[in-house]
């Protein structure tokens, strides 16, 4: 069985069990998004470190935004810490980081996140999740992973084109079009449209 679905399957089990948690967990979702929004990059940044990155990425291309380092891939530990909240393997004596939830502050600027990291694809996605969990009122962007399909050609692409020049693990993240159309968030987001290499230098 892949990391994928060794992942997936259990969590959405208990989603469509308990659709009134994983509401809960929306909520809680954005509480954290909304506390660790101005550390975005840096918690991203964080956890390149804890993956022994010599190289670390970020790209503005056309209306996604690219985030890349060259650390080691994604451990099935690793993926499930990233699905569920303050579940982090990272120890606070040895890591940065540590909790683990400080990625969760990609959903106040990112629709949907893709994961490309070794023999990992995966994609989280409201939309797809709400037609799997009919029951829950609303639902966390990250939280329960999705397999990739023709519709995500564009965001894999970018992710490749990366993995091709030697990054491990990507991030690809379609902007909202309410963080593309508001002044403030969008001279944020130029900020950062250009690529950067850094620990290397």
């Amino acid at each position: 069985m892949s990391i994928l679905d060794e992942v997936r399957i259990p969590l959405l089990d208990e989603a469509r069990r308990s659709p009134n948690l994983l509401s809960d967990l929306a909520g809680l979702e954005q509480y954290l998004a909304e506390s660790y929004d101005a550390r975005s990059f840096i918690e991203l940044l964080q956890n390149a470190a804890d993956a022994g990155a010599s190289r670390f990425f970020v790209g503005r291309e056309g209306d996604y935004l690219c985030v890349a380092n060259d650390g080691r891939c994604f451990s099935r530990d690793d993926f499930e810490s990233l699905c569920r909240s303050a579940a982090s393997n990272k120890t606070r004596a040895s890591n940065i980081g540590y909790r683990g939830i400080g990625f969760k502050s990609v959903v106040t600027f990112a629709e949907s996140v893709y994961l490309v990291s070794g023999g990992l694809e995966a994609v989280f996605c409201r939309t797809r999740t709400r037609q799997e969990v009919p029951g829950a009122k609303r639902v966390p962007l990250v939280r329960i992973p999705h397999a990739p399909t023709g519709e995500d050609r564009k965001a894999l692409e970018n992710a490749r084109d990366l993995l091709e020049n030697g990054y491990k693990t990507v991030l690809s993240l379609p902007i909202l079009s309410a963080v593309r159309s508001r002044p403030s968030s969008a001279r944020s987001i130029r900020l950062h449209s250009s690529s950067c290499d850094t620990f290397g230098r």
